[in-house]
């Protein structure tokens, strides 16, 4: 379901802002008016999809990563500690 931003205007004059999950637009600006709520602006939420921005690792560098890795692990770190550790 759609997530909506919006500001606007409670019945005492204070302006608000928050989010609201709703099948449209349209029903998100009568929930708020249900509430006694004045929207001033609403608009969708923009979702950032991951799989939009993914990018191919080389195969040597999953390879690489692996075998170090591996190598830790079976020297007895734990596999958190290896995850953590940093490379210079």
């Amino acid at each position: 379901m759609p997530v909506f931003i919006y500001n606007a205007i409670e019945k005492d004059g204070r302006v608000v802002s928050g989010q609201i999950k709703s099948q449209s637009l349209e029903s998100a600006r009568r929930a708020l008016k249900v509430h006694k709520i004045d929207p001033i602006s609403i608009k969708e939420k923009e979702i950032i999809s991951f799989s939009s921005k993914r990018r191919k690792v080389k195969t040597s560098v999953i390879l690489f990563f692996t075998r170090q890795l591996s190598f830790l692990l079976e020297a007895g770190v734990s596999l958190i500690q290896a995850l953590e550790m940093r490379v210079n």
